[in-house]
């Protein structure tokens, strides 16, 4: 059985005291009375005691806030604990004059918004005004206002200036992942279900007339090192790239069951092959039990690859070529 409400003794002249004239909050008026928050407020409710409609700041210190702070009607609302309408009450109470009139010009608003870029709530905070009082005002002058997806491209130019983002690591991203999943109850697919993904976006790619990306320098080397090793590659230019579980290979000797990668500086970070790189090279060496080279561009460096307890390991292939520049 609940335990009975604790009654207290209090005029409500001296709760209004309390609560508005003093500005106390609820916890340190329950503490006055050795009662609960939740008790006051239901006094407060009794007597239709509210803050929303009373404040108790001056008129120099609204005038601080409001005209040489130029902060808004919502700004002041939120940062006294009222709403928009009672800031409004009080500046028309005490004679403040209220902005009205966007004082800006075209021109200057073009300044700020078109060359500085700057986003329509800085103009805003900048003049006194609200976000929305500026967005109508650039409208109505006729300055080509920025789609959604060009504000995030100035808004991120803007932070990356300023900022230096630390790389995501393979650990976190896959504690994300196990966030995300776990939060919205989401499966996660199978390999199985990943691979017929895979099949089908190169089947309708080829439906379309499309092929994969090539680096045509890329094909040269193929073939290049075809010849130096002894195998004869099938790539991009010699009978398109052969696809297996939904990937497409750079180049690969069916007869002799050996497949060839060709790496531009994107699939190394910090020297070493990217993980994703790395999970795919696994599942295409288990699916054919394949040979795999790797050819890194600009060092020129050939490398073969083994398998080794699920494991890659790497091993320089002694074969001099000069660095291939980067047609990027």
């Amino acid at each position: 059985m609940r335990s009975p409400i604790k009654l207290i003794d209090v005029p409500k002249e001296e709760l209004f005291d309390l609560y508005i004239t003093q500005n106390k909050n609820m916890d340190q008026i329950a503490a006055l009375y050795s009662c609960s928050a939740p008790l006051v407020k239901h006094y407060l409710k009794k007597f239709g005691i509210s803050k929303n409609g009373y404040i108790t700041t001056s008129k120099e210190e609204l005038t601080e806030l409001y005209i040489n702070q130029k902060k808004t009607a919502e700004e002041i609302g939120n940062q006294l604990g009222c709403s928009t309408s009672t800031i409004n009450t009080y500046l028309k109470k005490h004679g403040i004059k209220r902005r009205r009139v966007i004082t800006a010009t075209k021109e200057e608003l073009e300044e700020w918004y078109i060359n500085q870029k700057k986003s329509m709530p800085e103009i805003a905070r900048m003049l006194g005004f609200s976000f929305t009082t500026i967005q109508r005002h650039i409208v109505k002058l006729g300055i080509p206002v920025r789609s959604g997806s060009e504000a995030t491209a100035v808004w991120s130019k803007k932070y990356l200036s300023t900022h230096t983002p630390k790389p995501c690591s393979p650990e976190h991203r896959r504690k994300l992942s196990e966030h995300w999943l776990a939060r919205y109850k989401i499966k996660p697919m199978s390999e199985e279900t990943k691979e017929k993904m895979r099949q089908d976006r190169l089947r309708r790619r080829s439906d379309l007339g499309g092929m994969p990306l090539f680096n045509p320098k890329g094909c040269i080397k193929i073939a290049e090192l075809g010849k130096q090793l002894g195998f004869n590659f099938q790539h991009a230019e010699n009978g398109g790239e052969f696809q297996v579980i939904g990937y497409s290979v750079d180049g690969y000797d069916k007869d002799a069951n050996v497949v060839i990668e060709y790496d531009e500086p994107p699939h190394y970070a910090s020297g070493s092959l990217i993980d994703k790189d790395k999970v795919r090279q696994k599942k295409i060496m288990e699916k054919l039990g394949c040979r795999f080279f790797r050819f890194e561009e600009g060092h020129g460096i050939l490398s073969e690859y083994q398998l080794v307890d699920g494991e890659l390991v790497a091993s320089e292939v002694t074969i001099t070529l000069a660095p291939t520049a980067s047609p990027l």
